[in-house]
């Protein structure tokens, strides 16, 4: 259980980071495309979609990683994660 309290924190602390890189949370829900209130949800509940993980994920150049944001997802994670910097370093 206290691992698990442990995720969640450390997605909070993600989202708060992606925050202030965006300048405010209604900045990072503008380039995200969701509304203050459910990036406000998100902080509350330590719970980031997916595919938002990745918006986040993105805009942060990866310095707020898609694993501290989903970390529930850990095997999608990696493998995408993975894919990303191989492109990167194709590039």
């Amino acid at each position: 259980m206290k691992k698990f309290i442990s995720a969640i924190e450390d997605t909070i602390r993600a989202l708060i980071e992606a925050e202030r890189m965006a300048g405010s949370e209604s900045a990072l829900a503008t380039i995200i495309g969701v509304s203050r209130q459910l990036l406000n949800h998100w902080k509350l509940t330590g719970q980031v979609p997916y595919k938002k993980g990745i918006a986040i994920s993105i805009f942060t150049c990866g310095k707020v990683s898609l694993y501290r944001l989903c970390p529930e997802d850990r095997d999608l994670t990696e493998r995408f994660e993975k894919m990303i910097l191989e492109k990167f370093n194709h590039a």
